[in-house]
């Protein structure tokens, strides 16, 4: 949350929190998880998605489309949300 600031040692607690609960549990806190990608400078919660994956694919499958659907303000798809990854939109 912005309001900590990107607090080192209270992004490493809230991740390691995180990381402790199985797949199973996690992945129903996906959309918050992107969400956190926002305010991620130091990298904590990509190197945690990024580990988690290599666990699950459908994990892995559950983030990347929540990044995609939630990349845009509008429906047209034409406002971006923010840069998270560089998402090509098929022709």
């Amino acid at each position: 949350m912005p309001a900590y600031g990107n607090h080192p040692f209270i992004i490493q607690y809230a991740m390691r929190a995180i990381e402790t609960h199985s797949v199973d549990v996690t992945f129903f806190y996906v959309p918050q998880i992107v969400q956190a990608l926002r305010y991620d400078a130091l990298g904590y919660v990509e190197r945690s998605i990024i580990e988690t994956a290599k666990f699950s694919q459908l994990f892995a499958h559950q983030i990347i489309w929540n990044i995609k659907a939630n990349a845009y303000k509008d429906e047209d798809s034409q406002i971006v949300r923010y840069i998270l990854v560089a998402v090509k939109k098929p022709c």
